[in-house]
């Protein structure tokens, strides 16, 4: 028996053709996944994008974007001061310069720098 699915997993029937029916077996594929490590031209910065080309073609430059790169210098920021980056903090207009939070923030880099030398 053959069931055609759509999209939200619902049957529709007209979708099927008995005569495309697969085969009732088929050969595991037993190679690996290609990873962008492997590939021609490698890997973007950012570990999992291929590169389409030489030089990082076809991969993100967010040096080059409206705002600018995160603190990975790989994400592109999509606001002012770091917004949409894993590390940034919203503070409210009231609370003050932000000061305290980007210490803290740098605090927190190097702490993390600390525990990737261990």
């Amino acid at each position: 028996m053959i069931v055609c699915l759509n999209y939200d997993k619902k049957p529709v029937p007209e979708w099927c053709d008995e005569a495309a029916k697969p085969p009732e077996e088929q050969e595991c594929n037993i190679e690996e996944c290609p990873t962008c490590e492997t590939s021609e031209f490698g890997c973007c910065p950012d570990n999992s994008t291929y590169a389409q080309g030489p030089y990082l073609e076809g991969c993100s430059n967010c040096s080059l974007s409206d705002f600018g790169c995160c603190a990975d210098n790989i994400t592109e920021a999509t606001g002012l001061n770091g917004e949409g980056c894993p590390e940034y903090v919203a503070l409210e207009e009231e609370e003050g310069s932000g000061e305290e939070t980007i210490i803290e923030l740098e605090e927190e880099d190097e702490e993390k720098e600390k525990k990737k030398e261990e």
